[in-house]
């Protein structure tokens, strides 16, 4: 029984990592003429443009998002589903 629980502890523990990995930023990468900031969602032009500058994203990878997503769901689903 003791075993049950700090499985569930672990489990519930990479279910939160999981989660903050797909918000959190993953790293940046400058440029002469801008900083992307990498993140699950894509890579982002960072600070405010001006002028003529870009703004948005610059590639988005909802894909990576989606996995990620889906990696931290399915500890939290095995800890309800077996008991």
């Amino acid at each position: 029984m003791v075993i049950q629980r700090w499985q569930s502890v672990l489990l519930l523990c990479a279910c939160l990592l999981m989660a903050a990995f797909s918000f959190c930023s993953l790293g940046q990468v400058q440029t002469p003429e801008f900083t992307l900031n990498f993140t699950a969602l894509g890579l982002s032009y960072e600070g405010e443009p001006t002028g003529n500058a870009p703004s948005g994203y610059y590639l988005t990878t909802w894909y990576f998002f989606a996995v990620s997503l889906l990696s931290a769901i399915l500890p939290l689903l095995s800890i309800f589903c077996f008991k």
